[in-house]
């Protein structure tokens, strides 16, 4: 026989973040990738859900969950969400591969530690290098090489970005029979 009220809904709500069953989200591409800076658009993310024990996702926040990195140089940040969701975030001034780790109540979590990668991608063009043979020295149908070497703000190396292109302006200069009947466009002609 059953009891009064019976039967009844019975609602089951997952438990606290665990590390036995929170990892890196599938999908997660190796070594996370961003940019180098301080600022809020700038850095490696990503967006961590925990889960309980037994692999439900979490849908509260609260749980101990820390990100960190081997250099002292990486910022981490931990930005609890509120709703069983992390967002993670890594961010420094200095560009390279570091290693990054996520505990959850201080153990390291399924696929952690990880590399992270902080690249430079906008250039400072004031910082640039300009070095080669052709500066000085160019000859017709002979390759005269310059290179070009692109720093960021902080004096990382800099990849620039898809939109970066330069160019090249070439000027004769005279023979050396020539060399008195040619001035410079700022110099007044003699009378």
């Amino acid at each position: 026989l059953p009891l009064p009220g019976s039967p009844f809904q019975l609602v089951v709500l997952p438990g606290a973040a665990s590390v036995v069953a929170t990892k890196l989200p599938e999908g997660t591409v190796l070594p996370l990738t961003g940019t180098v800076g301080t600022a809020s658009h700038q850095g490696c993310r990503l967006t961590l859900p925990t889960r309980d024990k037994m692999g439900n996702l979490c849908d509260t926040g609260g749980a101990s969950v820390v990100c960190s990195c081997n250099n002292e140089e990486v910022e981490a940040e931990t930005v609890d969400n509120e709703n069983g969701t992390y967002s993670l975030i890594w961010r420094s001034q200095h560009s390279g591969t570091f290693t990054a780790q996520i505990a959850v109540d201080g153990e390291p979590i399924g696929g952690s530690p990880f590399k992270l990668q902080l690249v430079s991608d906008e250039p400072d063009l004031s910082r640039t290098e300009i070095l080669g043979a052709g500066l000085s020295e160019a000859r017709a149908g002979t390759p005269a090489l310059v290179r070009l070497r692109l720093f960021d703000q902080y004096g990382n190396v800099a990849i620039g970005g898809a939109g970066l292109s330069f160019g090249i302006t070439i000027v004769r200069v005279a023979d050396k029979e020539d060399k008195g009947k040619w001035k410079r466009a700022d110099t007044p002609s003699d009378p």
